[in-house]
């Protein structure tokens, strides 16, 4: 059965091996905390890197950091406003309710949380989490999962939203899974054309979502297809790109071990497995290395994935593709993608191409800092660069940050999101960066 996770604020650990990036308990995936709120780092042009970056506390309450935990999972930009999702988790002895959160700001440094409504974000007894987000002219799409079925069983959750602020629910839909069906959850949702596509995982594997406008939406057809295999499938992200949508994630083999996987279609609704290892040099891990790939992002020439692969010690990887069919792995350099003195471990969690060069967000852990904010750069796909020297992402020493996913604005400005926490507290604050 496939575990579901939400993102998970009471801890928060070295960059490790993440099986399931979301399960329900509301362990939102990476939880940033601060004492203060949400954290808000934007970059200008400039030679210093560090004085590039600013950082912002919001006024407002609703980022956690104080009597709660908070944690931007996604974030997504169109028409000068800029949203981001995720959850907030309260501590009440050792329950931990949870609702999805979601997050805007009308082209500035402002930012605001949507209120909360139990009929729309979840109720906090039962759980839900906000994964990712998408925006095209039709407006704002989330995807996420919840347990509003009071079941054991989680289920899949969309919202949609026309300017980034208000808000609804799509209706609960038996294709988003339900009571006896096993868990199903929705990991990554994209543009595609006019419409939208959605991966996650459900009992059976793999699974993939379309709809026209965000508030219908289809199951891919998943008998004698490619999401059945051998060993237990997941998608964890998706793109569109000039050869179709390609989506990646992982397969867990029965005493073999975790592998990378990657799908790609035409139109959304008919897909194909990318034949595994054999033709492109175990590019996709051998099993007992852990291999994950977390997300991808498409490019003027092709795809990029990144993700991590190491059991006992992580380190982030990166594949490209030229057509979404062919793969290679960059090669592994340990100043760059961890496993060095003083740069221990690493992990990748997202990437987007920002008009001039890929951006891929994650965490490092060093000797100044058990989990540090990190973010990696490359014009091309193949040569990359760890940024160093940002003291906004540890604003004081001791800070535990994460980046968690990455989005140019209208404006040209880069807005990155993620969480924070200051050594001396215990709650984890949504945070915002950014990179101009």
């Amino acid at each position: 059965m496939t575990s579901v996770n939400l993102p998970d604020h009471s801890a928060v650990p070295a960059p490790h091996r993440r099986r399931t990036p979301v399960v329900i308990t509301i362990a939102v995936l990476t939880t940033l905390v601060v004492a203060a709120g949400v954290v808000l780092w934007e970059t200008s042009d400039s030679d210093s890197e560090d004085a590039s970056w600013t950082r912002y506390d919001p006024a407002s309450s609703g980022f956690g950091g104080r009597d709660s935990s908070a944690l931007m999972t996604s974030v997504a930009t169109h028409d000068d406003t800029t949203v981001a999702v995720g959850s907030e988790e309260w501590h009440r002895g050792e329950l931990r309710p949870s609702t999805a959160a979601v997050w805007y700001s009308h082209g500035g440094a402002e930012w605001e949380r949507v209120p909360r409504k139990d009929a729309v974000f979840g109720d906090p007894d039962n759980g839900a989490a906000a994964l990712s987000v998408a925006a095209n002219d039709q407006g704002f799409v989330a995807a996420g999962v919840d347990r509003s079925l009071g079941d054991t069983d989680a289920v899949g959750a969309v919202w949609t939203s026309s300017d980034g602020v208000d808000w609804q629910r799509v209706p609960h839909d038996d294709v988003f899974g339900g009571q006896g069906q096993g868990h199903t959850q929705i990991r990554s949702v994209t543009t595609h054309g006019s419409g939208f596509v959605a991966v996650g995982d459900a009992a059976e594997g793999a699974a993939v979502w379309t709809s026209d406008n965000g508030r219908t939406w289809t199951r891919a057809r998943h008998e004698n297809s490619p999401f059945e295999r051998p060993g237990t499938t997941s998608m964890r992200s998706v793109t569109s790109g000039p050869s179709g949508l390609v989506a990646v994630g992982t397969e867990e083999l029965p005493g073999f071990g975790v592998v990378a996987a990657v799908w790609r279609s035409d139109d959304g609704f008919w897909w194909q497995r990318v034949p595994h290892d054999d033709a492109f040099g175990n590019a996709f891990g051998e099993g007992y290395d852990a291999t994950t790939m977390a997300g991808v992002a498409a490019g003027p020439d092709g795809y990029v994935s990144v993700g991590d692969t190491g059991y006992s010690t992580t380190t982030a990887a990166v594949w490209t593709s030229p057509d979404g069919r062919t793969w290679s792995r960059v090669p592994h350099r340990p100043q760059t993608f961890g496993v060095d003195d003083g740069y221990a471990t690493a992990t990748a969690t997202d990437v987007t191409w920002t008009g001039e060069e890929f951006a891929a967000t994650g965490a490092r852990s060093d000797d100044e800092a058990p989990v540090r904010a990190t973010l990696w750069t490359s014009r091309d796909g193949q040569e990359w660069q760890r940024d160093t020297g940002i003291r906004a992402f540890d604003r004081e020493d001791g800070t535990v940050s994460e980046l968690w996913s990455i989005t140019r604005t209208d404006d040209d400005r880069l807005i990155a999101v993620g969480r924070a926490r200051p050594h001396d507290t215990a709650r984890d604050a949504a945070a915002v960066w950014g990179r101009g």
